[in-house]
């Protein structure tokens, strides 16, 4: 008795288990979503030594998380840098915030492009559009024409930063085949 009610629930068991694999249709698109990685490169011009950080939220989340950040060290140069963040793979983007470092006395820095490369296709923001949809912080001066930010400390607070206004419009076009 006993051996005939283990094979049945053996036997439950993977009815269920193949249950679950024909329901569970991944499209080729997510999973393509899964495997690949979604970066974001700045062309800037930054003076000193520095460290940029970028934020990202996903749908349905409110506003950024200190949890939910990438960043890199920044070597001070005259001449033209492209700075890349990799998001995590996985995570699909509604709004992203680029903070433009943690040093006070940083000179002026010049922000020259930014594109979002998914995969092997890329999206590159034109001039028009980074003066619409990358919002400057108080904590500094954007000149749209001359591309230069001159950052500033206000009520001893320094955080100068972009934000963008939602971007996963832009996810989804690079993600389709």
């Amino acid at each position: 008795m006993r051996k005939i009610i283990l094979v049945i629930c053996f036997l439950s068991l993977l009815c269920c288990k193949k249950g679950k694999r024909e329901n569970q249709t991944i499209s080729p698109q997510i999973e393509q979503f899964k495997q690949a990685k979604l970066e974001l490169i700045i062309e800037v011009i930054v003076q000193q030594d520095d460290v940029f950080e970028l934020y990202y939220y996903e749908q349905g989340e409110k506003t950024f998380s200190s949890q939910n950040f990438v960043y890199n060290r920044i070597n001070g140069k005259n001449e033209v840098q492209e700075i890349t963040f990799v998001i995590p793979v996985g995570i699909y983007p509604e709004r992203l915030r680029i903070d433009l470092g943690k040093n006070n006395e940083q000179e002026e820095m010049f922000f020259n492009g930014a594109k979002l490369i998914f995969g092997k296709k890329e999206y590159v923001f034109s001039k028009e559009e980074i003066n619409e949809q990358f919002k400057p912080s108080k904590f500094m001066l954007f000149d749209p024409i001359t591309r230069s930010i001159k950052t500033q400390s206000i009520n001893n607070r320094y955080d100068p930063y972009f934000y963008t206004m939602k971007v996963n419009s832009i996810v989804d076009y690079l993600m389709e085949d």
